[in-house]
């Protein structure tokens, strides 16, 4: 899968590559290359339609616009979003972000 994923968004040198969260749906892995820190997103199961995916796309950008902070999608070297391996997964390509828990602040209540 590195190697495919490596030839589709252009990876050279080092690559680290670490389990994230897995789902029933697929698994992410945090990689880091000299470029920065990704996350790769393996689909198990079918991908969404063209469809859906531009759909996707559009509402990220507008919320991103609106400062919403989210994951960027990026595509492969050809202008893909979605990737398909030999084993049958499909790949897709965000920003990584490191989450921390929120605290919630309430004043004035009691």
């Amino acid at each position: 899968m590195i190697e495919r994923a490596r030839e589709a968004y252009g990876w050279t040198g080092d690559i680290q590559l670490s389990a994230g969260p897995r789902g029933a749906l697929g698994q992410i892995w945090r990689v880091e290359t000299t470029g920065g820190t990704s996350a790769l997103k393996e689909l198990f199961r079918s991908p969404p339609t063209r469809d859906a995916l531009d759909a996707e796309l559009e509402f990220s950008a507008l919320a991103s616009a609106a400062g919403v902070r989210l994951p960027r999608s990026h595509p492969d070297r050809d202008g893909r979003h979605l990737h398909e391996t030999p084993g049958g997964t499909w790949l897709r390509l965000y920003d990584w972000l490191d989450l921390s828990q929120l605290q919630a602040v309430l004043s004035g209540l009691r």
